[in-house]
């Protein structure tokens, strides 16, 4: 072989390296600029990138990776977790695709698969505060409650400077009622981040769950000074003080009232905690206005029309007739612990709750999530025709199994107690599929004269804790709601 030859065969042998580095070099710059534009925000740019890798190799688990995340950022939960799955089969063992498939699972409910890609993240990486956090959020959502503390302790140690996970742990410490061990959560944060208004206005509302007043005040108005635009915490401090004279309380609230760049949402909190003080101050006429204009600026976001819900109560009520019991006899749970607590909102069910708990084989659990999530998961949403074709076809089993479901949870928080509440007000959507799924259970249904229920509603934005029920509405809305709820509720 002359050197001319030689020449020639060492020239094909690095034209073909070159070759075969540039689609490699090609990708990886495809990627790069994809997501460079996933980090800028710009999804769609992003998405076409991505997409464009996947048309040299549909199977590039990067690419099915990211592409599964704008899904799940942009709320199409089904697509995020087929694509992020699709790539955990091409990429077996990346902790990164598994800690997003979690993720996913965790947005579309699949509770116990999100657990499992955490503890697989875990496993493979014990200190990983990310997935111990997210693990926590997914036993909270199961109710699981040590469980969830266990693991927002364990991120906290993972990352014991973030302020945030300390807010987190600090939250679920209150939701289990621990709430000395709460504020301690809480006054840690702030010892990393002192100006963390969230921390103050939670030690505050626990300030004001615990009857210190003043405590409580004086963390309200800490957030207050370091961010004077935070309209709730405003609303917050109005609530746990007695206006006694129109002081610089008053004055800040109204200076934010005013301001060209307040937003709609922070004029609502600071026009009921307007009415609070003025009330306070015997200025009704102007209470009542300011009530008026937070009441009329909560109205506007959302939708309500009273049609839909008068035939939601109409449809329950031919739902849960004789003959359907008649056809399931026997079904649900024998259990006999739980003691349900329902009725319209302020119509004394807290106080019922508190009265019962006295009892020495009465355990108060409060307000549970558990029963709508339990059956929504077996017959989809309650406003859904597939939730009545469902019902109806069920069987025994189901109820019982549903029936079941429900009562497991509740023995995590029984503490050994013979009986637990559960004082979800809106369970009474519920109480035709109670009767189907506990029989046993004993369901108090609060009552209370229409006007004293109506007012509370009109002075704060109680909007915020009724998203699962078209109890939203206006004055005139929210009277009319009283009459087919209670129909419904005594009838079956």
């Amino acid at each position: 072989m002359n050197r001319s030859e030689n020449r020639r065969r060492g020239k094909r042998r690095y034209q073909a390296a070159r070759n075969s580095a540039s689609p490699a070099a090609a990708r990886q710059s495809l990627l790069d600029t994809a997501m460079q534009h996933h980090a800028a925000g710009r999804l769609a740019e992003a998405e076409q990138a991505y997409r464009q890798m996947l048309d040299s190799d549909p199977t590039d688990p990067p690419a099915l990776h990211f592409l599964g995340v704008i899904a799940h950022q942009r709320g199409d939960g089904d697509a995020a977790v087929d694509l992020i799955e699709t790539a955990l089969r091409h990429a077996p063992g990346d902790i990164e695709i598994e800690m997003h498939l979690g993720i996913a699972y965790l947005g579309v409910g699949r509770l116990e698969d999100a657990a499992s890609a955490f503890l697989t993240v875990l496993s493979a990486r014990p200190v990983h505060a990310e997935a111990h956090h997210n693990l926590a959020r997914v036993r909270e959502r199961q109710g699981r409650m040590e469980e969830a503390v266990a693991s927002y302790r364990d991120a906290v140690t993972a990352a014991p400077q973030s302020a945030e996970l300390h807010i987190a742990l600090g939250n679920a410490l209150r939701r289990g009622e621990r709430l000395e061990e709460a504020v301690a959560s809480y006054r840690e944060a702030l010892s990393i981040k002192p100006d963390s208004t969230v921390a103050y206005v939670n030690i505050g509302n626990i300030y004001g769950t615990m009857g210190r007043l003043d405590d409580a005040a004086a963390s309200f108005r800490q957030a207050v000074t370091l961010e004077p635009g935070f309209a709730q915490a405003h609303r917050h401090l109005s609530l746990v003080k007695k206006f006694r004279q129109y002081d610089d309380d008053v004055k800040a609230m109204e200076k934010q009232y005013a301001a060209p760049s307040s937003r709609p949402k922070q004029r609502m909190h600071l026009g009921f905690a307007l009415a609070k003080a003025h009330e306070d101050l015997g200025h009704y006429e102007k209470s009542f206005q300011y009530l008026l204009e937070a009441n009329t600026t909560k109205r506007r976001s959302f939708e309500f029309d009273i049609e839909d819900a008068e035939r939601r109560f109409r449809r329950l009520t031919e739902l849960f007739e004789p003959s359907l019991y008649a056809r399931l006899e026997g079904s649900g749970a024998p259990d006999t612990t739980p003691l349900f607590i329902v009725g319209m909102p302020r119509s004394g069910t807290t106080l019922v709750e508190q009265i019962l708990s006295s009892h020495p084989e009465v355990r108060g659990a409060g307000e549970l999530p558990w029963l709508k999530e339990i059956i929504e998961d077996e017959f989809g949403a309650i406003d859904d025709d597939a939730f009545y074709k469902g019902v109806r076809l069920a069987d025994n089993e189901t109820f019982s199994g549903i029936g079941q479901r429900y009562v497991q949870k509740l023995h995590e928080r029984s503490d050994g107690a013979p009986f637990v509440t559960d004082k979800m007000p809106f369970n009474f959507q519920f109480v035709g599929m109670i009767n189907l799924i506990l029989p046993n259970a004993k369901i108090v249904h609060c009552r209370r004269d229409p006007l004293d229920t109506w007012t509370p509603p009109l002075t704060s934005p109680i909007w915020r804790f009724c998203d699962s029920m078209a109890f939203r509405g206006g004055c005139h809305e929210t009277a009319w709601i009283f009459r087919p709820s209670g129909s419904y509720a005594t009838s079956v």
